[in-house]
């Protein structure tokens, strides 16, 4: 192989205390499609998720303690880029979600800048919508 060429992301595996609060939001609320769900011999739980071209995997250890002991890399939030991030954040607001943040401006990200905002998913989990300008 000459060169790797890259064709987008492939999904973003996020650790979770339970799966059926966790699927509430991101199917219920921020409308994801289970793709797949199932249990490992384990008794890991696993569902991934798919809205648009956003695909999230839930992992749910059978055992709790594996959640807390994870020494592989951290990832601090994902982000769900909207059209409308007024209307979006409303929405949001309106199914009971708690913005930590108001809609933020950063003026030097992409050619005019971005509006963000976060929030927490059932796990503790950091997400954040953005619209792009």
């Amino acid at each position: 192989m000459e060169n790797l060429t890259f064709i987008g992301f492939g999904h973003v595996g996020l650790y979770i205390k339970s799966l059926d609060k966790s699927k509430k939001l991101y199917v219920e609320i921020l409308g994801f499609k289970v793709v797949s769900e199932y249990v490992r011999e384990d008794g890991t739980l696993l569902c991934f998720l798919n809205n648009g071209n956003c695909t999230v995997e839930l992992i749910e250890f059978a055992d709790k303690t594996r959640s807390n002991d994870r020494k592989d890399g951290i990832i601090d939030h994902l982000t769900i880029r909207v059209g409308d991030i007024e209307s979006a954040k409303a929405y949001l607001e309106s199914k009971g979600v708690i913005f930590e943040t108001e809609i933020l401006l950063d003026n030097n990200l992409y050619d005019n800048g971005e509006r963000y905002a976060f929030f927490r998913g059932p796990s503790g989990e950091r997400l954040q919508i953005e619209q792009i300008l």
